[in-house]
């Protein structure tokens, strides 16, 4: 996005703000990862490229600085948590060189500028999943025109109010669809909208980014926000409050272009569990939110989510080998948060172990029994097995479609993190890494307060479960694999 822009000095504009004659002109665009850049033909920072003497290296929060634009279309923003990526290349056609600088948040407003410590009063976010999770599309009252052949439903908006973290959030979610002889077009909307007072800066972090992960949880691939819109606190002798859009980075590989074919019923088909499905298994969207924030609050058990994120997101160019070793990094996490002690309970090896107790000096005695506490820790394949044993009715589904599972998940993990050739049955691997995350979803679904027998009425219907068993039943229950 072309614009001109310019550094604010000053931490918060006065009203009536108008931007300074002397700006620089230049780009705002994605960086290739999951940030944005904005890259300008001329420096913000000296008046010549001869004059620059250095770009400042961020050290603290204060390094920091707030970049101000103006698009084509006269629209304004804002540009948070900006530093200078010493990027400045000399030029005979460019008196002053170009400038590359790396933006952490963008906030979009008419007219309307704002700085990292401007407050909001409310926030209202739609999710690239939420309408598909939010909707249900079965048993709709419809309608149907003979004459025209068209059958269609037209469906009210619904609020669910909730309470969490002392602040009321909202879910509004509705849709409408029409079918004909030619086609069919469903349309659903959903949003949250949390009224919260906060600086803009603490948005992110506080809200959108643990839906966001809870989204891609019930999602299982990575989800993101389409669309975050705020209410600042200060109205500017407005009689409403003055509305802006925020944006906060996405990795672009993240993005399927073909998302907008699939349609609505597809999308809940593959989720792992709909607002409607949770329903049934007696959670509702307040009890759902709650319990997410308090896993968010336990550092381990927000270690497995992310591991499990990262593992099954497929669209992020990570290899096999890179996706089992979170997944196995996850179960580790998950099983540290939920099973008490980690001391083995092989009878073999604490036999053996007070032996050798025995055998040494009464002086000797607390130096190896210091030494051999790490040698009764459990397995990373009994960490694995107590997992799989505590999913009900899911791991026992899983373990007898794939029976080797356990000590699979083992010898690939290994060969992963050392081994320099790759597998003669790479399709192997990926059983194992489809085990792994199922057992993953059902610990964390169980993590969120849902009792076991729910977790299994959500988890063995589920579409992509069902379908995914049958793969491994296929391969591995006859012995073959």
């Amino acid at each position: 996005m072309y614009g001109e822009w310019w550094i604010e000095a000053r931490k918060r504009p006065p009203k009536n703000y108008k931007p300074p004659i002397h700006t620089v002109a230049g780009d705002l665009l994605a960086d290739g990862m999951s940030d944005w850049a904005l890259e300008t033909i001329g420096s913000l920072t000296a008046e010549s490229i001869w004059q620059h003497t250095g770009s400042p290296v961020v050290m603290t929060e204060d390094d920091l600085v707030t970049i101000r634009g103006t698009d084509s279309a006269g629209k304004s923003y804002s540009l948070l948590g900006c530093y200078d990526t010493n990027s400045i290349m000399q030029s005979s056609s460019i008196r002053d060189g170009v400038q590359r600088w790396a933006v952490s948040t963008i906030v979009e407003g008419d007219g309307t500028w704002v700085g990292p410590d401007s407050e909001v009063e409310e926030i209202s976010i739609s999710f690239r999943d939420l309408a598909a999770w939010a909707t249900d599309v079965r048993n709709s009252p419809f309608t149907f025109d003979a004459d025209a052949h068209v059958m269609s439903f037209h469906g009210t908006w619904n609020d669910e109010e909730s309470l969490v973290q002392d602040c009321s959030v909202r879910l509004r979610h509705g849709f409408s669809w029409s079918s004909s002889d030619s086609r069919f077009v469903a349309n659903a909307s959903a949003s949250i909208t949390i009224s919260d007072t906060l600086k803009l800066q603490q948005v992110a972090e506080k809200w959108i980014r643990p839906i966001n992960d809870l989204m891609s949880l019930l999602a299982m691939r990575p989800s993101f926000p389409i669309s975050i819109r705020a209410h600042l606190l200060e109205r500017f002798g407005r009689e409403r409050p003055t509305e802006i859009d925020i944006r906060i980075p996405q990795a672009l590989d993240h993005v399927d272009e073909d998302d907008a074919d699939e349609g609505i019923v597809p999308r809940q088909l593959e989720m792992l569990v709909t607002r409607v499905g949770l329903q049934e298994a007696g959670v509702t969207f307040e009890a759902l939110l709650g319990g997410w924030f308090t896993v968010q609050g336990n550092d381990k058990l927000r270690v497995a989510f992310e591991r499990l994120a990262d593992s099954q997101a497929k669209t992020s160019g990570f290899s096999f080998d890179d996706s089992l070793l979170h997944a196995c990094n996850g179960l580790e996490s998950l099983h540290a948060a939920c099973f008490d002690g980690s001391v083995s309970e092989d009878a073999a090896t604490k036999e053996i172990l007070t032996r050798l107790q025995d055998t040494v000096p009464a002086s000797h005695k607390d130096l190896l029994s210091n030494r051999l506490a790490t040698t009764r820790n459990k397995s990373f394949i009994e960490k694995t097995d107590e997992i799989a044993q505590s999913c009900g009715d899911t791991g026992r589904a899983i373990l007898e479609a794939y029976p080797n599972l356990v000590p699979d998940i083992n010898k690939f993990r290994t060969r992963a993190a050392h081994a320099n050739t790759k597998p003669k049955d790479p399709t192997g691997q990926i059983d194992v890494l489809i085990g792994s995350q199922w057992l993953l979803r059902h610990s964390l679904l169980q993590a969120l307060g849902i009792a076991t027998a729910e977790c299994d009425a959500i988890i063995l219907p589920n579409f992509t479960f069902k379908n995914q068993l049958r793969r491994l039943e296929a391969r591995h229950a006859s012995g073959t694999a």
